[in-house]
């Protein structure tokens, strides 16, 4: 099955307005992602991407894709750094 790739980078969805990602680092299904918010400051996310397969909803089709874990998820699935040495730390801790 093919999955559209999370994009390199994005402006945050709904639940991360004002944020800019930019994709950092990638090995498989592992990312760390630096996440900037409007005053400038970096933060590092790190985390395993989501595979969602194709579903509809509302008669829409949704084809399947990569994304990134809930915010429900943060601290078990992805977590947050001030520091890109801590995201690196992180990320060789859960690939």
């Amino acid at each position: 099955m093919h999955f559209r790739p999370l994009k390199t980078e994005f402006d945050g969805r709904a639940d991360q307005k004002g944020y800019h990602f930019r994709q950092i680092k990638r090995d498989g299904l592992f990312c760390i992602y630096q996440k900037v918010n409007q005053n400038g400051v970096k933060y590092y996310e790190v985390f395993k991407i989501k595979l969602c397969p194709e579903y509809v909803i509302g008669g829409v089709k949704i084809e399947s894709h990569e994304a990134m874990p809930p915010s429900s998820n943060w601290g078990v699935e992805s977590f947050s750094f001030k520091t890109l040495e801590e995201a690196e730390k992180k990320f060789k801790e859960i690939k």
